[in-house]
């Protein structure tokens, strides 16, 4: 039967081809779930089934003669496709995790807040333990510090460690 006004053929006849194809290709279900287990597709075996069905039900010039090798490979590819879509998640959420959190407000106040009482802090300081301490913080290695002061690196450290100990002290929320 034809349409009317068109060469092709009316939707009955179409639905007779695929009910053939689905007639053939269901017997293949279960092992197919089967196939995507040893694939490792785990949980999601029973997806990987259909939708390997599904996609060879409506593949043009199937040969229903060679069904299973075609579904097989569906399926592996399928499986495939799964392992890798999970390790770009695994890795997108490695990243995730090491992204900074946004901090709440309150909390960036309090932070703002404990600098600007350091820095009050460490202005109060001698100026020669200012200069150790700011030395320090800008990234000097106690050879360097030392160098710079005109002093022992040992000394250095010492008189940076109890100078630092009180206003750590002072800086420490109660």
């Amino acid at each position: 039967m034809t349409l009317p006004g068109t060469d092709t053929q009316a939707p009955a006849v179409t639905d007779v081809v695929s009910a053939q194809r689905w007639a053939t290709l269901l017997p293949y279900r279960e092992r197919l779930v089967r196939l995507a287990r040893r694939q490792g597709a785990g949980p999601e075996a029973e997806d990987v089934a259909h939708e390997a069905l599904l996609r060879t039900v409506v593949q043009p010039g199937l040969d229903l003669d060679r069904a299973w090798s075609y579904l097989a490979k569906v399926a592996a590819n399928l499986a495939a496709d799964l392992h890798r879509r999970s390790a770009r998640e695994q890795v997108l959420r490695a990243h995730a995790g090491l992204s900074p959190r946004p901090q709440p407000a309150d909390e960036s106040v309090e932070d703002l807040d404990l600098g600007r009482h350091a820095v009050r802090l460490v202005a109060g300081l001698e100026a020669d333990l200012r200069d150790i301490v700011l030395l320090r913080r800008d990234g000097a290695t106690w050879s360097q510090v030392g160098a710079r002061v005109g002093q022992a690196p040992t000394t250095v450290e010492m008189r940076y460690r109890r100078a630092v100990a009180p206003l750590r002290r002072q800086l420490r929320p109660c």
